[in-house]
């Protein structure tokens, strides 16, 4: 469970989500995160409307971003 703070984070990340026209590509808010393993390198797409200290890379595919990120918002507010 949240607390009220980031229950109001959670909140307006999905308003804003809501209204996002879902071109993440040409989006300012996605962002490329990469991490070095021993078999390579490992790579994700986030998107910094919703909180970035609790969620930051978030899905595979930027053309999925959108609706991980509305998924992820969703699922944590119910």
């Amino acid at each position: 469970m949240w607390n009220k703070t980031m229950r109001t984070k959670l909140e307006r990340a999905l308003r804003k989500l809501e209204k996002c026209n879902g071109d993440c590509k040409h989006c300012e808010k996605a962002h490329y995160y990469s991490a070095e393993t021993e078999r390579g390198i490992a790579y994700a797409w986030g998107c910094d409307v919703l909180p970035t200290d609790e969620f930051s890379y978030i899905s595979n595919s930027l053309r999925e971003l959108r609706n991980e990120a509305l998924e992820t918002v969703k699922f944590e507010l119910s």
